[in-house]
């Protein structure tokens, strides 16, 4: 058996060998057929991908550029990947985000990432996500207002994506690192939130730009220069929340107010006991900034559509919440 998907390349097939020692064949696109999908990004590019398991099963492998990537619809294969603990080295893509994100929890591998997730996991306990209820909830009434105000000032289609990650970014701003983004106005914390939205577009763009696959050449770019101003601009404003709440970390411990913070006080506290550095924080802030607002936006955004294209779901979930406010309603009034 095998750890990893190894690849055996046949001429118009592609056999792979699972963790599980599973051998089976999927079917390989002509090359042809995968450079309009690289090439000719789009709406028609998007129909193409997501009608592939229909046309070749569940287990579908495109080439490009002499590498083979295997794209596994199936959920017993997903279930392989995700459960693995050793097979979490992530793709090419991933490494257009080290100068953002360093090598922290999302890309880090090894014993690093084994050390970094045995200091993060406590602050998912559900006695601690249960302290930010409030948080979520005010940005759930927040994001629905906002959609209300768009409504009324005669805008009839919206663009979910960036508007759901706004609230998004605040909701992780306030749980994670204790700053409220969406009540300051202070140009510093206007401008981070800006390079935050900024860098993931960037990001998106050099990956769909074969030529800017190349460090030299992004670099020489404008879009290129324009990351490098984002990134000191989010590496400045995470350096100095941090130092801020490392100041205050002293004074809550001795008898001080808490405050709801439960990841940045649980990295300050490794570094106390020095299990971590302060590039170390500066890199699992940086990523769970970036993990926590973009995908839950995405699957926010995802979720609408669905609902979108199917409106007798819409009318189920709404009979279900009318029914639990009636019952909420029943036992208030009978108390």
């Amino acid at each position: 058996s095998s750890h990893q998907y190894k690849f055996i390349k046949s001429k118009h097939k592609v056999a792979t060998v699972n963790r599980r020692g599973v051998l089976f064949t999927v079917p390989r696109l002509h090359q042809q057929t995968l450079n309009t999908v690289t090439i000719h990004l789009g709406e028609e590019t998007f129909k193409r991908i997501t009608a592939l398991p229909n046309e070749y099963g569940g287990r579908v492998v495109l080439t490009a550029f002499g590498r083979y990537i295997l794209h596994t619809y199936n959920v017993e294969d997903i279930e392989i990947v995700l459960s693995h603990s050793r097979n979490i080295k992530k793709g090419m893509a991933y490494s257009f985000m080290e100068p953002w994100l360093g090598t922290g929890l999302l890309i880090s591998t090894g014993n690093k990432w084994h050390r970094r997730r045995k200091i993060l996991t406590p602050a998912f306990h559900f006695d601690i996500l249960k302290s930010f209820l409030k948080v979520f909830e005010e940005q759930s009434k927040s994001l629905v207002e906002g959609l209300r105000q768009l409504n009324k000032g005669g805008t009839d289609v919206v663009d979910v994506i960036p508007f759901i990650s706004d609230y998004m970014l605040y909701a992780i701003c306030e749980t994670a690192m204790g700053i409220k983004l969406d009540s300051d106005t202070s140009e510093t914390k206007i401008e981070y939130k800006k390079a935050i939205l900024d860098i993931g577009s960037i990001v998106m763009q050099r990956l769909t730009t074969i030529y800017l696959h190349n460090d030299i050449i992004f670099n020489l770019h404008p879009l290129g220069r324009r990351f490098a101003k984002c990134l000191d601009k989010v590496h400045s404003f995470a350096d100095n929340v941090i130092m801020e709440r490392k100041k205050a970390y002293g004074t809550e411990q001795n008898g001080g107010s808490k405050r709801r913070l439960a990841l940045l006080d649980l990295l300050l506290e490794a570094e106390r006991k020095g299990e971590i550095d302060l590039e170390g924080i500066r890199e699992e802030v940086n990523t769970f900034m970036f993990e926590g607002h973009d995908t839950t936006a995405i699957a926010l955004s995802f979720g609408i559509m669905l609902l979108a294209d199917h409106e007798e779901v819409q009318v189920k979930l709404l009979s279900c919440f009318l029914f639990i406010f009636f019952i909420i309603w029943l036992s208030i009034t009978h108390r």
